[in-house]
């Protein structure tokens, strides 16, 4: 019978085979983004995200076929279709995920709400019926509203006037913000090959820390607008993070303290620098850090201390507070977006000992410890029209995988 399992191994190798040749002709044969360029908005939009989903699918599809030698990824990705086959819902979402998607942030009536928008596709069993309408063979879907009232939600946002916005360029993701109907800056994202790109354009002067010259560090500025998509899991931080306008960091890692005297801590090493939306005193910072912070968090001559820990805590203006174990160092630049330095310091807690091993089950925080871990450097080059923000992965890195890990990692978690 050695004839019968030679066939056998041979009908399987062919089979491997065949199947290996279909997804390399099937990602080859994927062409460039296209896309007609226009897209109607509501009038009230002020952010557009485009998403080329076919070309990000194939890409991924191909890397993973053909360039992916990580584990971990296969791991995951075993993981994720263990969930889908325990799924017994049937329900989906009525747009066809084979074309571009948008998500779209409106201002309607004193909402900010975030839509998710693409060609329409038939189902059998819509999700959540009740938040989603159909407008010129595009669906659209609510994604948050704190408004109970979907039916006047989605009769409002059809009544109003509809503006087309145009985008020709090609990248597979763009973040476009928009103000009265004109562009005010774009966010192109780009994979070239180990470097993560984005490129905008400088066009407001934000004030920002220093990036600290000395050891580890991670630096980030960004200016804030009303309206960021909150998970549900972080709504409680809502009233903060919506009261600022923007914000800059210097971050060195954390420390595990064992307090004798009380409950341990960690104690984060870092200068932030917070500027708010409108005019704020320090008597009425306080209960929004507060907020962020809890209970043990105590001001005191000029010091703010988060259990028996010390920071320098002052006004620098009427809008703009800092809090930093270093004194304060601040310079004004139109980095609107800069990030710069070592990743890995985001998820280095120092002392933990066993305790690490317990931090390591928690989802997210895994997940991005991983990631940071794949970077190589981070980088932000300011020129004259554009900026460009460059992630540069390490040797052996596959930036498009690592992402790809990154996000369904948190999908397996939270089951999205």
């Amino acid at each position: 019978m050695n004839w019968l399992k030679f066939i056998q191994r041979l009908v399987a190798i062919s089979a491997i085979f065949i199947i290996w040749i279909g997804v390399y002709l099937y990602t080859m044969r994927a062409e460039s983004p296209q896309s007609n360029g226009k897209i109607e908005l509501p009038l009230g939009t002020l952010g557009l995200i485009k998403v080329n989903t076919p070309a990000i699918s194939k890409s991924i599809l191909f890397e993973f076929a053909f360039n992916n030698k990580d584990p971990r990824i296969l791991k995951i990705v075993s993981e994720y279709w263990q969930n889908l086959a325990q799924d017994t819902s049937k329900k989906q979402i009525p747009i066809d995920f084979n074309h571009e998607i948008n998500f779209i942030k409106v201002k309607d009536r004193n909402d900010i709400i975030w839509i998710l928008s693409g060609e329409h596709m038939p189902v059998k069993e819509p999700l959540k019926p009740e938040s989603g309408f159909i407008r010129k063979n595009r669906y659209y879907w609510v994604l948050n509203s704190s408004s109970d009232d979907l039916k006047g939600l989605k009769m409002s946002l059809n009544k109003t006037a509809w503006f087309p916005f145009y985008s020709d360029n090609l990248k597979t993701v763009q973040y476009h913000l928009i103000s009265n109907k004109t562009l005010t800056n774009s966010y192109l994202l780009d994979i070239l090959n180990r470097q993560l790109l984005i490129s905008y354009k400088p066009t407001v002067e934000a004030t920002s820390l220093r990036p600290s010259g000395k050891g580890q560090y991670f630096h980030l500025t960004t200016t804030l607008n009303k309206g960021s998509f909150i998970p549900p899991k972080y709504l409680s931080y809502k009233k903060f993070i919506e009261s600022l306008s923007g914000l800059s960091i210097n971050y060195y890692g954390a420390k595990y303290i064992d307090d004798d005297s009380g409950p341990s801590y960690v104690e984060p090493q870092c200068d932030i620098l917070l500027t708010f939306a409108k005019k704020t005193s320090t008597d009425e910072m306080f209960p929004l850090l507060r907020e962020l912070f809890g209970n043990d968090l105590r001001f005191t001559n000029q010091s703010l201390l988060l259990h028996n820990s010390r920071y320098h805590f002052h006004a620098y203006n009427d809008s703009t507070l800092y809090i930093g174990k270093n004194r304060m160092r601040i310079e004004k630049n139109f980095n609107t977006f800069a990030m710069n330095g070592n990743p890995e310091v985001i998820t280095e807690i120092s002392n933990l000992g066993w305790k690490a091993g317990v931090l390591e089950l928690i989802p997210e925080y895994r997940a991005l410890k991983e990631f940071s871990h794949s970077i190589n450097s981070v980088k932000t080059t300011f020129g004259q029209e554009n900026h460009t923000l460059a992630i540069q992965f390490k040797e052996g890195i596959n930036p498009q995988l690592e992402s790809f890990l990154l996000v369904l990692t948190l999908v397996n978690a939270y089951q999205f």
